[in-house]
């Protein structure tokens, strides 16, 4: 869903409230999705996000190729 947002320096944000929006900023449908979205990432998808990272980067390492060629280019290093 898209969603919209502007941030920025209290000395640069000088505008009235109100004043200045984006096309998606005030859609109340993208900002629940926006919310439960964040409500997921806080109840433990980033941490599973990362545990699944490295057992795919301990499975990476694990089957690299062991010639000295192939061992040390870069895309294995």
């Amino acid at each position: 869903m898209p969603l919209g947002a502007i941030v920025a320096r209290d000395e640069v944000m000088d505008w009235p409230s109100g004043s200045h929006a984006s096309t998606f900023g005030g859609n109340p449908v993208s900002c629940r999705a926006a919310l439960a979205t964040l409500d997921l990432l806080e109840a433990g998808y980033t941490r599973n996000a990362a545990e699944r990272g490295e057992q795919l980067r301990a499975g990476l390492r694990r089957s690299r190729p062991t010639t000295p060629t192939s061992a040390t280019s870069g895309g294995w290093a």
